[in-house]
């Protein structure tokens, strides 16, 4: 009569753990694959790619304005060493931008394909 309590103690431990693996999994009564955590969803991926178009065109923009010495961008620089610094950290960040608007494309055509979009 022990053994058996202690193996059905056992077996209500199991089917608790096992609900709440399931519980974890769930979000909202739906289950999260593996590839809806990676991407952006919905309303994510179309934001952050018209964020990442205004940040690449302003960024170029900028960076080319500095570079070609506009004296209107109100930025006033002592050397040239100066100047070329920050504009390439502006064509950098602007190649960043560029890797985010790929990835929030991908995510688009993702759930354009899981029917969400």
């Amino acid at each position: 009569l022990l053994v058996v309590l202690h193996r059905t103690e056992e077996e209500e431990r199991e089917k608790g753990e096992r609900r709440e693996r399931v519980c974890r999994k769930e979000v909202c009564g739906l289950r999260m694959g593996f590839l809806d955590k990676i991407f952006f969803g919905p309303f994510c991926s179309l934001f952050c790619t018209g964020m990442s178009l205004f940040g690449i065109v302003t960024l170029l923009t900028l960076g080319t304005l500095i570079k070609n010495e506009y004296a209107y961008t109100g930025v006033h620089f002592e050397d040239e060493e100066a100047r070329t610094a920050t504009a390439s950290g502006c064509f950098t960040a602007a190649v960043v931008y560029v890797g985010f608007l790929g990835w929030s494309g991908v995510s688009i055509l993702y759930n354009k394909r899981r029917k969400k979009l």
